[in-house]
């Protein structure tokens, strides 16, 4: 289904952790429109590869939905930026790499 979307919007209004579906849409090299909950923000960067809108605001959702639409080259930049983000940190190439940096520093390495 993502890979046929032009623009993925998780807005989750109760306390998330680090949601995989956000994962997912940054894989498909989608823009993302979501919520300021949980790790969240530290996928969906704000004006980059999405938008983070305040939660419960439907308003905000629409017009940053509506933003992306009439701005196919915003939407195609954010969309690469997705997946340019991923590759960068959500491979499992790139998990392993950032987790063994911070065991290293924790035990001392």
């Amino acid at each position: 289904m993502m890979s046929n979307a032009d623009i993925f919007l998780f807005p989750p209004r109760a306390p998330e952790g680090h949601p995989w579906v956000i994962v997912e849409a940054l894989a498909a090299g989608l823009p993302i429109i979501s919520t300021d909950r949980g790790a969240i923000v530290e996928s969906v960067l704000h004006e980059d590869n999405g938008f983070i809108v305040p939660s419960g605001d439907p308003q905000s959702i629409a017009n940053s939905i509506q933003e992306l639409v009439n701005s196919p080259e915003k939407r195609q930049r954010m969309g690469q930026n997705s997946r340019k983000h991923y590759l960068t940190n959500f491979t499992e190439a790139a998990m392993v790499e950032n987790l063994t940096k911070i065991f290293n520093q924790v035990i001392g390495k």
